[in-house]
């Protein structure tokens, strides 16, 4: 959990899990406080960063940049 209310946080979401449909990465975006959007990545798998790393680079990057403190 955020540690206040001003705390951002990006939901990365992989759409190939089975087990873990996007109606629960909104559902957590909707939960926790803080967290400002879902990203997919459409196809990934659990694990993804170490096989897609790159696509994963991206919005990290772009949350670091919109959410600098």
């Amino acid at each position: 959990m955020p540690e206040s209310a001003q705390d951002t946080q990006s939901c990365v979401l992989e759409t190939g899990d089975a087990f873990f449909p996007l109606k629960w990465a909104r559902r957590l975006r909707d939960l926790i406080p803080g967290i400002t959007e879902v990203v997919t990545l459409d196809g990934a798998r659990m694990h993804f960063p170490d096989y897609r790393a790159g696509e994963l680079l991206a919005p990290l990057l772009t949350h670091w940049a919109r959410h600098p403190d």
